[in-house]
Formats: C-alpha cells, structure tokens, sequence
C-alpha cells in the first residue's frame, strides 16, 4: 500500500445540492460544510430524476412531475415556479438532425429517453434547457429549449454533444448529476470543490491500493482505497473505500465498486450497484442526510480575485481581521491553491489571533512548494510558539535547500543588460535579448550584438527558425530604455544572419493601451504563436498572410507567459502566471484547464518548454525559484506528477526563460527583473547576465 503524509482537510469551498424521497414528500435541498440544511419539501411521489446548477452557481432547476422548478441557492434556499416542463418525446424532433430517417431508426429512437443535461438562463433572462440523446450507434442528438412567450421553442441543435465551448450555448455550462462514469481525473472532484489530493497515488498511477490520511481539526483518519481500471472503459473505478480512526473504529462505505468525491471532511459515495448515494462525515463517520435519490456538489458564484484582494488589504489596514478572513477566503474561490491567496489567508488568520489556522495554512503552502519568508515577520510570532512549529520550520529549510547540478555556460559583464529571452542554436551559440538595452546578441567564444533597437524595443523570447534565422517577442516595456512615443506598443520581429538586419515587423495591432507579447512558439505550417501577457490574450500570427488572428481572447487569462506545441502540434499548452497550466487543442479553438494532480503548484510560470512527455515551467512567481518538470497523462488534460530539476541555486535573481537543447535546457538565470525599483531604476553592481545549462533526463 502507498501511504501518504497527515493532510489538512481544508474547508470545502462548496455546497451540496441534493434530493431525497421522504415518505409522500420529496425534499430538495443544499447541506452546507459546516452541517447546515436548508430545504424545499413538494408533495410528490418522484424526486427529480437530476438536479441542474446554472453556469453562475447561483441557482439550481429541476424537474418535479411536470414542472420545471427553480431554487436560489442563497440566502434561504427559496422555490419557485420556472415554466412547464417541455415535451421530452424524441420523436417530435428526429428530423432535425436526420434527414428523413428511416421509420425503424425512429421505432428505435424514440424508445429510448431523452436526458436534460444542464439549465441556466440565458442573456435575456429566459430559461434555457440543453436536452440530449446519446444514440446507441455512437454520438448524441442534442437540443437547446428556450421559454419565452409562454412556450418551449428550440433555438439549437446539434450532434456535437459539447456545449460549453464547441456549440455556442455558453450560457449553458452548468453541472449535472450524472456521475455513474468519471474518467480518471475525476475519480474525486476537482479543486474547484475538494481541496484535498486526488485519491491517487504519488507517482500518479492509479495502484490496486493505496491510502490517504487526513487531519481533521485533530482527529485523524484514514482512507484505505482499492481501485481498478475497467475492462471496457478508458475509465479507472474506485473499488472498496474504508475509513479507519486511530482508536480502533473502522467503517465500510463501499465493500465493491463506488464512486467516491472529498468536499472538506465530507465523503460523497454512490455505490455502483443498487445506486445509493450517501454523504458521510469523515471525523464522526455518520451518514449526514441518509440516502440520497440525487446529488452534486455544487462551489461557490465565480469571485472577482482583485475586488477580493483590495476587500482583504482594507479589512487589513481597518484592523478588522475578521473581515480580513472572510475576503481572504472569497481571493481563493477566484484562484483556487493560488499561493498569494494561501499566504494572505494565513496571515489574516494570524493577525486574528487563530494562530493554529494559521499553521495550517502554512503547511499546505509547503506542501505545495511555497516560502514566504513567516519565520522573521511579527504577525506571525504566536504562530512560531506553537508545537507544530519547528516541523513546519524543518520543512522550509528542506525546501530551500539548493537542487540541481546545472553548469554556467555563460557570463557576461554587463549588469545593466536584464536578460530575457534566451535561444541556442545546433553550433552552441547562445543568443540572448535585453530588456533594459534592446538589443539581441550572439555568443560563440566572443559576443556580438546582433540588433540593438532596429525598430524594436526590449528582446523577450526567442526562436529559432528552421531556416536559422531568428523570431523574437518585442515590446516598448517601463523598464526599456527611452520608449519614448512607442510606449505600449509590441509585435513580433525576425533577424536574419545572413543579411545581417531585421527583415521582418509584425507589430500586434494596438487593441489596448499597452500590450506585451512576451513568449512565442514557432509551428511547422507557417504559424506563430504569441501571449499578451498584459491583456490576456493569446494570438496566432501567419508568416505568410503577415496577420494575428486571436485564439484565447482578451481577458480570458489573466497572465499567458510561456507556452510549448506537442509533439504533433495539435495541442498550444500555455502557463497563465496567476492562474496555472491550460492547453488549447488547436483544430477545435477551446481552452481547457489542465488538472494538477502532482501535489506541487502550478502557478508562476515564466518560461514553458516540452520534454518528451514533461512540460519543463521556469517557476519565478513563487519562492524558491525553480525548474520544474512537469509530467504530463497520456490525455494531455492531467498533470500525474512533478519532479524539481533545480532550485534556489546560488546564480538564481528571478531565472526567466530557457531553450531546450537536445537533453539539456539552457535558461536565463539572473533576469534582475526583481531589481527594478518604482522608478524602474536599478542599482549599481549587478552581475552580467548567467546563462545555466541542466540535464533533463531522469536519473
């Protein structure tokens, strides 16, 4: 069995939507954390067959005998009215997608039922239903039902099945209760709503045991878990799940097959054959509400993180620390784990005399890899007298130990240049750009500048062509020297070696007042693809055409630096600094969240690179400064492990971008972008910039 370390179980930033038959009555309600039960009783024979939750989290539907009701889930948890339910017979509706379908296939069809499978309101305030039928030959038949005016009308149809991003229905990304199949990544919810690790094991597979333990407010328990794959799904099953306490008590939840979700020190499991569902408590072992007949966790309305942060840092100046608690909490429902939020909520819960909360926090910050230097400040000084301290110090020094056996291919003597964007070529020619000065170099034994502000500003990432010239990121930057009129403006610039001169100047049309394009990526047809690190975009720019086209919009993340192609380059992976790792499978255009299950951060990444099957992140927005490699699962769409390759080394001030070369990266190791003072002025005696070459393979 592999045992894993006593973890916190945090409060869950979530609530649980539920239904349960109560004699001639059935109950809809929501069971909050902390134990609370508010509900809604009707008068029925039949519980609704699924419960729906609307893209804001602000309000749940259902279907009660031949009505559609609505339930706010604020406040007292009222009902009411939304429109009658609408007719569900598949027939009615065939020959919108199938062109004068056979009669038996409508025979066949229309025996089986049709499922709603989300609810939410649309723009003008119109209920909306996204009805579907998976067809037993492959795919599914799906309908989007307005109310207006009184009736049903289908605006929509399709046999995509995806509505959240393929079919326009944005509208419509709420959650069901279907949860008789998770994929792997699902085997326990997603942070958004457990905070606790994954059920799943430190190397990331998926063992036929394994345990995990948790520390409840004191009380310590463990979950012993068997799990298996299935024989005809790509799906992994959780077996028998056992709770055991350390004065002897044990109980079964699931003696076979279940499927099991954390919220906080709740277990939610649905046992596979005969369908019960029942939400237990992990310190007492009592079953909450019963069994239930349907259920979903269901988190939080989406926060504003910066109207969260200035609600926190003005609750903090006020000397209301309770508030500062509360705001602190609301931060992390925005950035989920985010470190900065993890800090600030220990700080509010030191300041407001819960130094134990506070210690929690702590942990779960060096669990994820995090040092924010608590050991020399004074709100912290209670804190540092509890018992738990000296384990925890332990813990920091052991993460700040320097790792990595990385070589310095590279010094020069100019501590004004502030590095950046770094390429190396199959000669071992290093290539660097500056922030400070703009111009672009090359080092081979002797270092010539290259370009210096040929119509460019500061020099971010580079790459290298297959024709060997060189693609790099540029923008009129504070921290560049005199940008004079050219403030805000950025674009992508190529430099020929043989001509000795930039022959090419892409500048971003000037969406905003000021725009970065800090990072690209160059792909086989003729593409690249760039970030706006200021405005949160991601662009794709035509070579040939000489035209951006934008893939992420503006605003949809908040800080896109690095980003890497799969081996194939179907797949843009692209590290938001403050909000994680996404991919974006290019044929399609969506953006999806990669699901961290390594147990270390994701947040802060500078440079990305690919390696094999790892994602390589230069992490310089949390402390230590690190190279992390990422493992990526055979879908693309998980994190399964993290391995560090190097860390808090002597020759790290903020260590930026990098350039993999056969089994070695090259990186930028001393950026001094940290040095700039508010005034963007740095001071005297800063050394020229290092470049660090460290092996990738595996030991």
């Amino acid at each position: 069995m592999l045992a894993s370390p006593w973890v916190a179980a945090a409060e869950a930033d979530a609530r649980l939507l539920f239904a349960r038959q109560l004699d001639a009555a059935c109950e809809v309600g929501v069971f909050d954390g902390n134990g609370d039960v508010r509900s809604v009783e009707f008068e029925t024979q039949a519980c609704p067959a699924a419960l729906l939750v609307d893209a804001d989290r602000e309000a749940a539907f259902a279907l009660i005998d031949e009505d559609v009701v609505a339930f706010e889930l604020d406040g007292e948890f009222s009902a009411s009215f939304a429109a009658p339910a609408p007719n569900l017979d598949l027939a009615a509706y065939l020959d919108r997608e199938l062109e004068k379908p056979h009669p038996s296939v409508i025979e066949e069809l229309s025996s089986l039922e049709m499922r709603v499978r989300a609810a939410g309101r649309v723009a003008d305030g119109s209920l909306a239903l996204h009805a579907a039928l998976d067809l037993p030959f492959g795919g599914s038949l799906d309908y989007l039902f307005v109310h207006a005016d009184g009736r049903w009308s289908i605006v929509d149809s399709s046999g995509c099945g995806n509505w959240e991003l393929d079919c326009g229905f944005r509208q419509l990304q709420g959650t069901s209760s279907d949860i008789w199949s998770w994929a792997e990544e699902k085997l326990v919810w997603h942070p958004a709503i457990a905070r606790n690790p994954y059920l799943q094991s430190d190397a990331g597979d998926f063992p036929g045991r394994l345990e995990r333990r948790f520390d409840i407010d004191g009380t310590r328990v463990v979950m012993d878990v068997s799990t298996f794959e299935s024989a005809h799904y790509d799906t992994v099953y959780t077996g028998a799940l056992v709770l055991r306490w350390g004065d002897g008590r044990e109980l079964v939840i699931c003696d076979e097959q279940c499927h099991a979700t954390i919220g906080g020190r709740w277990v939610l499991a649905q046992r596979f054959w005969g369908g019960t569902l029942e939400l237990f408590d992990m310190v007492t072992g009592e079953s909450a509400l019963g069994v239930l007949g349907q259920a979903v966790w269901v988190d939080r309305p989406r926060v504003d993180y910066r109207e969260a942060r200035e609600e926190l840092v003005s609750a903090y100046r006020s000397g209301d620390y309770a508030v500062m608690v509360e705001a602190s909490v609301k931060a992390l429902r925005a950035r989920l784990e985010y470190p900065g939020g993890l800090f600030n909520l220990a700080l509010a819960h030191a300041v407001n005399d819960e130094p134990q909360r506070a210690l929690d926090t702590l942990n779960r910050l060096l669990e994820l890899g995090a040092d924010y230097g608590v050991a020399d400040m004074d709100e912290f000084a209670d804190v540092r007298r509890l018992d738990g301290w000296p384990d925890y110090a332990a813990g920091v020094d052991a993460l700040n130990e320097p790792v990595g056996d990385a070589k310095t291919v590279l010094q020069l003597d100019d501590g004004r240049f502030v590095p950046e964007g770094i390429a190396v070529d199959p000669s071992g020619a290093i290539y660097l750009g500056s922030i400070r000065k703009g111009q672009l170099t090359r080092t081979l034994g002797e270092t010539e500048v290259l370009s210096d502000r040929q119509g460019h500003w500061s020099v971010f990432g580079i790459r290298i062509a297959n024709d060997r010239s060189l693609w790099f990121a540029s923008a009129a930057v504070p921290q560049f020297d005199d940008a004079g009129e050219d403030a805000g403006k950025t674009g992508l610039f190529r430099f020929d070696p043989k001509l000795d001169r930039i022959t090419e100047a892409a500048v971003l049309p000037q969406y905003e007042g000021e725009q970065v394009l800090g990072d690209l990526v160059l792909a086989y047809n003729n593409y690249i693809y760039t970030t706006d690190s200021l405005t949160g975009g991601v662009y794709r720019y035509g070579i040939g055409s000489g035209e951006y086209a934008e893939i992420v919009a503006r605003g949809r993340l908040a800080s896109p630096q690095g980003l890497a192609l799969s081996e194939n380059q179907q797949v843009l992976y692209v590290a938001d600094y403050v909000g994680g790792l996404y991919r974006i499978p290019l044929g399609e255009g969506r953006l999806q969240k990669i699901v961290n299950r390594s147990g270390r951060t994701d947040y802060g990444i500078d440079g990305l690179y690919r390696y094999e099957d790892e994602l390589i992140a230069i992490q310089n927005g949390v402390r230590p400064h690190r190279v992390v490699a990422f493992r990526l699962g055979p879908d693309g769409l998980t994190i399964t492990g993290a391995r560090t390759i190097a860390s808090n080394l002597p020759e790290f001030d903020e260590p930026t971008l990098g350039a993999v070369r056969g089994d070695h990266l090259y990186f930028v190791a001393n950026s001094h972008w940290n040095r700039f003072d508010r005034e963007n002025r740095l001071p005297d005696g800063l050394s020229g910039p290092i470049v660090l070459a460290i092996s990738l393979g595996h030991d």
